[in-house]
């Protein structure tokens, strides 16, 4: 039952995900005028103008971001306080490399997104294949269809609706990371009861001889 659920949510996200990019392909237009609604325009120049609603606003986006990514490349549901912890220490380098060192920041968070998930020892197939993904989902996002051009600058309330598709793509890794993981349990489950099967029918034979 828990995979037909995940199943469902898997291909929810992935139609999601498509009318994203359908939306950011054929509707540039209609995509920035949602995003740069007068009411999403204000909170996020409210955000702008206060320096400790607008870090808030960054640990906050980047917590999604990273817990999201983390139990994808560990394949598990939750996070525990270590790892928590890490993330959270993750976001503050990060952070404070952001108002001082803003030249180190993409090093840095390249790095943080490989060292963290090692650490913690996922498998490196799996970083290999989350890793790339939501880095290149990242520089593409604001490229379709030119979609980041002429924006001087964009407050944080509209670039989070304008790269939304980011958030969908480690939703749907997510998801299908932990449908692996169950399926592969549901597979050596039956593997095992299938062996056992096997030893006691040859335990029996040997007994009737």
């Amino acid at each position: 039952m828990k995979k037909r659920v995940l199943l469902v949510a898997i291909y929810l996200s992935l139609g999601i995900l498509i009318c994203v990019y359908v939306a950011k392909l054929f509707f540039p237009t209609w995509v920035i005028g949602v995003a740069t609604a007068p009411n999403i325009v204000m909170v996020g120049q409210y955000i702008d103008d206060n320096l400790w609603a607008n870090i808030l606003w960054s640990c906050a986006i980047s917590f999604v971001v990273w817990y999201l990514y983390l139990c994808a490349c560990l394949k598990k549901w939750h996070l525990n306080w270590k790892h928590i912890l890490a993330v959270l220490g993750a976001i503050s380098i990060f952070t404070i490399c952001e108002h001082f060192y803003p030249i180190l920041c993409l090093p840095i968070d390249l790095t943080l997104l490989i060292v963290i998930p090692t650490v913690f020892n996922a498998k490196m197939k799996d970083v290999g294949l989350i890793f790339p993904i939501h880095i290149l989902n990242q520089f593409l996002t604001l490229q379709i269809r030119g979609i980041g051009i002429g924006f001087e600058h964009v407050n944080p309330t509209v670039l989070s609706i304008l790269v939304i598709d980011v958030f969908i793509w480690l939703t749907l890794l997510y998801l299908f990371q932990n449908y692996k993981s169950i399926k592969g349990e549901c597979n050596g489950k039956i593997r095992d009861t299938t062996h056992g099967k096997q030893v006691d029918n040859a335990s029996a034979s040997k007994g009737n001889s």
